[in-house]
């Protein structure tokens, strides 16, 4: 997507247009899907469920996607990608906020979450300031890349302030997830989301940072820069840690879980 997306804007194509495309196919894709699995389950359609899908749309699309594209616009491919990965972060803040959930700082799982999130912000702050030394990497012209005619790629601060808002809605819109969705990707998110909960949902993004870095340099012919490198192991460190702590927190909710259930089924064979 980050590929074909710097393409497009290489070629002055309108990127609301591509997005508003996007989500069409999208619509069109899951609608079919939605009338035959769900024709006897579905709610009715209230004016509640459709205020809700009209932010479920506008949060988890319309907004991230018009901000991302144009922070690519003023940066590069590979930039936004990295502050893909600042999403659990925001996504951990959102929860705190709306009571999803608990700071938890007494123990050693609510620390690392907060450690994660303080060294993904650090690393996002270090992708926005520092530029460095160019990183060789090996480039190939496999891709015909156009003459850019917009803002040239020299305002990392506002392009990155604009990666973070597009990451910031997409964390909302993933706190407001069970709703109505559009597309694959998106069903599978929604189906992520209610086995696992929204922050999980958030913590793979490295591994699309690593292959859009590879792929901007090599098919794109963009320049990796050092700040760049070191900011984006930063923010996947900080990404980790949270990992971790969610991982522990999981652990802890299961054993308590188990030894619930455990604790029932004494009971009823001993009243």
């Amino acid at each position: 997507m980050n590929v074909f997306y710097r393409l497009a804007i290489n070629d002055n194509m309108n990127m609301s247009i591509l997005i508003a495309y996007r989500s069409i196919f999208g619509a069109a894709f899951i609608i079919p899907i939605a009338l035959i699995k769900e024709k006897n389950v579905r709610p009715k359609l209230t004016w509640t469920i459709l205020f809700q899908a009209f932010f479920c749309g506008l949060l988890g699309l319309t907004i991230p996607q018009n901000l991302y594209t144009a922070s690519m616009n003023l940066t590069s491919a590979t930039i936004p990608a990295a502050m893909a990965n600042l999403s659990p972060a925001m996504t951990f803040i959102l929860a705190i906020i709306f009571r999803l959930e608990a700071l938890k700082l007494g123990t050693m799982e609510g620390k690392l979450k907060v450690l994660g999130t303080t060294i993904g912000i650090g690393g996002a702050m270090l992708v926005t300031f520092y530029k460095g030394v160019d990183v060789p990497m090996w480039q190939t012209h496999f891709l015909h890349v156009g003459h850019h005619q917009g803002p040239a790629t020299d305002r990392p601060v506002l392009g990155s302030l604009l990666a973070i808002l597009s990451y910031m809605a997409y964390s909302s819109w993933l706190i407001i997830q069970g709703i109505v969705h559009s597309g694959m990707t998106t069903t599978l998110i929604a189906w992520c989301v209610n086995v696992r909960g929204p922050l999980f949902v958030s913590i793979f993004n490295p591994v699309g940072l690593v292959l859009v870095a590879f792929a901007a340099t090599i098919l794109l012919n963009e320049k990796l820069h050092l700040g760049t490198v070191i900011g984006s192991v930063l923010i996947a460190i900080g990404l980790y840690f949270v990992l971790w702590g969610k991982s522990k927190e999981m652990k802890k909710m299961m054993k308590c879980s188990s030894e619930s259930e455990a604790m029932k089924v004494v009971v009823s064979a001993h009243p």
